[in-house]
């Protein structure tokens, strides 16, 4: 992932739409941090100053905000370290790996008058903007349930990130909090505060470290139902043990009709179906939205040059087709106007609750409310995560 915020800086700084510059990336790992430089250099033209540790960055007086793109688990620490410095962050999504690390940066953010912002790209992608505006119209009238399933066959190879994905104590849950707090969040955008959910959580292949082959040591599949507080139910499915290829979609029922979408990262493949009226292709219902949405709101949700207007279609590599260049300039003009980010910590900090109450429900064997997660209530889970890592 920070390859791609890389790219994506560069991708503005090109355009001439980014209200900052970058100045210098930085990794623990000096041949990272180097290859980090190199290809923002091969992209933008210039080459970043190298830093080996944060410490080192929020020293350095040209340096006013930071982007954190590392293990869930140094969130907190990290960001921590920088607004104490005075410095805004962006925080790469979740926030935190539970509510006592949300809560931390919210208020060391809040002390030192600093922006806190969580990297998140699901509904900054067009078809999704899209998708809100079409649910907010009432296309689909009344919500009644929604039904999300995203099956990956994901190993730390193919997402970059190496092995720190198969370790629970720096990722939490891959499946239920590193990869459903997009939809955490894309839920709550769409529908609302969810009150009350259901989860399961399983293992279906173990990781090398508990003798077997798979990537990934920490749970693999996790469900839940959703109570949202509009009254619509909801079904979500995280599977990274898939065979066969990945497979995704969304289903949203509602008084009048349905909308689908046969990708789980953008509405794409997908058809708008009203009572009475033949099925619409969700394509031309976006074209259709784009076309006629005015110039103001094009600006706020979609700034020109943060998307690739000629290609709809999410790329998952490429940051002008994944909610990235718009997450980074939305960032940036916040810190520089003064403004609140759009997914700012409270948003955050919901959408992991809702993801920690699955995981919460899972060991209760038991529904849970999202604000006993949310206030501190429940935290069974996430008491282990809370502390000092044993040895």
């Amino acid at each position: 992932m920070g390859r791609r915020h890389l790219r994506g800086y560069a991708a503005l700084e090109r355009a001439g739409l980014l209200p900052a510059r970058l100045v210098a990336v930085a990794d623990a790992d000096p041949l990272r941090a180097g290859q980090a430089a190199r290809i923002f250099e091969s992209e933008a033209g210039r080459p970043p100053l190298v830093f080996t540790g944060l410490e080192a960055v929020v020293a350095d007086d040209r340096v006013e905000a930071v982007d954190l793109v590392v293990p869930t688990r140094h969130h907190h620490e990290l960001a921590k370290v920088a607004l104490s410095a005075g410095r805004h962050v962006l925080v790469e999504k979740p926030l935190g790996i539970t509510i006592r690390a949300c809560r931390e940066m919210a208020e060391v953010a809040a002390l030192h008058g600093r922006t806190l912002a969580v990297a998140e790209n699901y509904r900054r992608v067009p078809t999704h903007r899209a998708l809100k505006a079409a649910i907010d119209a009432g296309l689909v009238g009344q919500p009644y349930a929604v039904s999300v399933h995203t099956v990956q066959q994901t190993t730390p190879g193919e997402s970059g990130a190496g092995g720190w994905f198969r370790d629970r104590w720096l990722v939490g849950s891959l499946p239920m909090l590193e990869l459903a707090v997009h939809e955490a969040d894309l839920l709550r955008h769409l529908f609302g505060e969810v009150e009350e959910v259901y989860g399961r959580v399983a293992t279906y292949e173990a990781g090398p470290e508990a003798g077997g082959t798979a990537g990934f040591l920490s749970e693999d599949a996790g469900a839940a139902l959703l109570r949202f507080a509009n009254g619509a139910l909801g079904q979500l499915l995280v599977l990274t043990a898939g065979h066969g290829g990945g497979s995704g979609g969304r289903l949203i029922s509602g008084r009048l009709g349905r909308i689908e979408s046969r990708r789980w990262e953008g509405w794409e493949d997908g058809v708008v179906s009203l009572d009475g009226r033949p099925p619409v292709q969700s394509s031309r219902w976006v074209s259709d939205w784009l076309a006629a949405l005015p110039a103001t709101d094009r600006d706020r949700l979609l700034p020109r040059g943060t998307w690739d207007e000629s290609n709809l279609q999410v790329d998952i590599h490429d940051p002008l087709r994944y909610g990235i260049a718009t997450e980074l300039h939305d960032f940036a003009e916040a810190v520089s106007i003064g403004r609140p980010p759009e997914v700012g910590a409270d948003d955050g900090t919901r959408a992991v609750a809702i993801c920690l109450a699955i995981l919460e429900s899972a060991l209760e064997n038991r529904p849970v409310a999202v604000e006993d997660v949310l206030s501190g209530r429940l935290d069974r889970w996430q008491a282990s995560l809370d502390r000092p890592r044993p040895g």
